[in-house]
C-alpha cells in the first residue's frame, strides 16, 4: 500500500524509558539485528508509530500499533474517512458507546470489567479504534449481503452484533485493535447474527 501523502509510517524500538523512531525500515533493522546479537544487550521491544502530516511537512503522533500491517490498516480506516472525518467517526464512537453503556452486546462483561478496571475516560479513547473497526465490519458485511445489513439498523443492531465477537487475548489483558477479529473473517458471523 502507497501510504497518503499526509501519513507516515516509522518503526521505534522502546529500551527502557528511551524511544528510538527509524525514517527508513533498513536503518531499523540493522539497529533490531545489531541488538538482538548483542549479548548484553537489554530488553526492549517494538512498535510501529502512525504520523499525520500537515502542509509544511510536520509531523504529530497520532497512534501506536505493535505491526507494520496494523498501522497500514490504521492508516487506510482514516484515508477512508478523509472526506467528512470528524462527523463519520464521531456517529459510529457514539453507536458504539452507546452500545457498550447499555449492555446490548452478549459480551457485556468484558465491558463492564474493561469500564470498572481502567475508568469511562480511558474506555472511551478505546472508543476510537473500536468505531474504526466496527465500520471496516460493516463495509464488509456490505460487500458480502448488502440485503441483510441494510435491513439491520446500524445502532441498534450491528453495532453490538460486531462487539459481540470482540475478546480479550489473555485473563490480564484487554484487547486492542491488533486483537480485533479481522472484518472480512467476522463478516459472515455478524450476517448470521443479523438474519
Amino acid at each position: 500500500m502507497k501510504l497518503p501523502p499526509e501519513f507516515d509510517i516509522r518503526p521505534v524500538i522502546e529500551v527502557g524509558k528511551d524511544c528510538q523512531s527509524f525514517s527508513s525500515e533498513e536503518s531499523y533493522k540493522s539497529a533490531l539485528k545489531d541488538l538482538l546479537e548483542d549479548e548484553k544487550s537489554p530488553s526492549f521491544s517494538t512498535f510501529w508509530t502512525v504520523y499525520l502530516l500537515d502542509d509544511v511537512g510536520c509531523s504529530s503522533a497520532v497512534a501506536d500499533r505493535s505491526s507494520k500491517q496494523s498501522a497500514l490498516l490504521l492508516v487506510a480506516s482514516l484515508a477512508s474517512l478523509k472526506t467528512e472525518p470528524n462527523r463519520s467517526l464521531a456517529i459510529n464512537a457514539a453507536c458504539v458507546w452507546e452500545a457498550i453503556v447499555d449492555g446490548s452486546c452478549e459480551n457485556n462483561a468484558l465491558w463492564e470489567g474493561w469500564r470498572s478496571d481502567l475508568g469511562s475516560c480511558e474506555m472511551r479513547d478505546q472508543v476510537y479504534d473500536l468505531a474504526v473497526w466496527v465500520q471496516q465490519v460493516y463495509d464488509e458485511c456490505i460487500k458480502q449481503d448488502a440485503e441483510t445489513t441494510q435491513g439491520h439498523p446500524f445502532d441498534w443492531d450491528f453495532v453490538p452484533a460486531a462487539l459481540g465477537f470482540i475478546k480479550c487475548p489473555s485473563e490480564d489483558k484487554y484487547p486492542g485493535p491488533d486483537d480485533y477479529p479481522k472484518p472480512d473473517e467476522i463478516a459472515p458471523q455478524v450476517l448470521a447474527k443479523l438474519s
